[in-house]
């Protein structure tokens, strides 16, 4: 049986695929899970200090239509 190794992404990675999903459903015109993705990117903005991630993820929240 041979081994899977994962690789781990990192937390800006991880920021951008949040900042990315959430941007599709602002353009998408569902608010509710642009704000759902935006809320767990800006946890992990906070968590590891990535300052400009915060930002758009605040704005996202604050506006959620687009």
């Amino acid at each position: 049986m041979t081994q899977r190794r994962v690789i781990k992404k990192t937390p800006e990675e991880r920021c951008a695929y949040f900042l990315r999903i959430s941007r599709h459903y602002q353009k998408e015109n569902d608010p509710r899970l642009a704000v759902d993705y935006a809320t767990k990117g800006l946890e992990l903005a906070r968590k590891h200090n990535l300052e400009a991630y915060r930002a758009s993820f605040e704005e996202i929240i604050r506006q959620p239509g687009g």
